[in-house]
Order: C-alpha cells, then structure tokens, then sequence
C-alpha cells in the first residue's frame, strides 16, 4: 500500500466514518498503520493529523493504548441527565463518566461543553486539569477522553466499531 499524506489518511478516515453505522470509529493500531501506509509513524506526523482532522474535517482523532478513535465534533451520544452535581474531583467525575457508559451499554458518549462544565462543578477548566482527567480516565478504567472544539468524546479504549485489520 502506498505510503500516504496527512490529508489523504484524514480524508480516508472521513470517508470510512461516513460509511459506517456507529457515529463512531476505532481502528486497531496495525489497522491504522495500515490505513496510513507506513511502517512507523512519528508524533509530529500524529500530532498534525489531530490537528488537521479538528480544524478541516471537524473530527477528532484520539489515540488510545489499543485502539485509534475517529469521531465527529458534534454532539451525538448524549446521555448525561439535567441534574446539577456537587463540585467533584478528577477522580470522581472519571468514576461518573465511567458508571454513564456502563449504565447505558454503550461504548462511547458525548458532552457538549457546557454539560462537562456541569459535570466538573467549574467555571473554568484548565489544560492542567483536562489532561488529568485524560489520564485518571485511561489509568483507572481504559477510557479515552477526548475533546473536540464543540463535544466531549468518552469511549472505551477497545476495538468497538472497527473498519480495518491490518
């Protein structure tokens, strides 16, 4: 397979997202290897693609321990009720966001922005703050958070919706 560019993995991407029948995708890592054509792939390579798939496609790209998540930037697995919570530490909103995704059997959800700042009980989330979320989220339960510019993506870090086994 030949070897691609950003862009043309990102469009690929988008393509395979727009065919499938979850909101969401994951693709085991030697899949999206595959995907992209190449044998290694660098963080700067990574990094822009995250960057490119948010601003030019509206996706976020998340990469887990085992799995790549592919998702739109829009709120389309919502399940988080109206309900005002108590000001909460990282682990105890990770804990929440944990027992929502059990509780309705899904592998994946999303928050709008102001319903994670309802969540967290803050009006203000620093970077510091989102990252350890992230990490608590991976440590405790292998969860990927991820955050776009419109939503929250929270999923598990399996192999739920795959499109490619490389």
């Amino acid at each position: 397979m030949p070897r691609k560019s950003v862009d043309q993995t990102i469009e690929e991407l988008d393509q395979e997202l727009r065919r499938a029948e979850e909101p969401c995708i994951t693709l085991t890592w030697p899949g999206f290897y595959n995907l992209c054509g190449r044998k290694r792939l660098k963080q700067p390579f990574l990094d822009n693609m995250q960057e490119m798939a948010s601003t030019r496609f509206q996706l976020i790209v998340e990469f887990g321990h085992n799995v790549v998540i592919v998702c739109p930037d829009q709120n389309f697995a919502n399940v988080l009720p109206e309900k005002i919570f108590p000001k909460r530490s990282i682990t105890d909103i990770v804990q929440e966001l944990n027992d929502y995704l059990r509780r309705d059997s899904h592998p994946y959800m999303t928050l709008r922005w102001p319903e994670f700042y309802t969540l967290c009980r803050r009006e203000r989330l620093k970077q510091g703050f989102l990252d350890g979320v992230s990490e608590v989220a991976s440590e405790q339960f292998q969860l990927i958070v991820a955050y776009g510019h419109d939503v929250i993506v929270v999923c598990h870090d399996r192999n739920f919706a795959n499109v490619a086994d490389g």
